[in-house]
């Protein structure tokens, strides 16, 4: 499955725990999702996911945090990509990659 990745940023808020977003769409897509992640140490992570523009295919959206919740490579790769812009001297980011699943 190819993702392709729109835009991503993470910080850390007032009381040091991390938020960070990866809008993203996939091959076989139209919609374009984003999905929010927190966590308090930057260890455990949560997430949440909704459309990134304008609402779309509800069956669509179910689909794609179903992916997210079985597929821990594309989890993972959505995730880093946010992380990497708090540190950005330690990667390249390429806005489009094939994820394994």
């Amino acid at each position: 499955m190819k993702v392709h990745i729109e835009n991503v940023d993470m910080k850390k808020d007032e009381d040091d725990h991390y938020i960070g977003h990866a809008s993203f769409s996939l091959d076989e897509s139209k919609d374009l999702f984003e999905v929010t992640f927190h966590s308090k140490r930057g260890t455990n992570w949560d997430y949440s996911i909704n459309f990134a523009k304008e609402p779309g295919n509800e069956e669509e959206l179910f689909r794609v945090d179903t992916l997210l919740i079985e597929d821990e490579t594309l989890f993972d790769h959505l995730l880093d990509a946010a992380l990497d812009t708090m540190y950005p001297a330690d990667s390249e980011q390429d806005d489009s990659e094939d994820v394994d699943s």
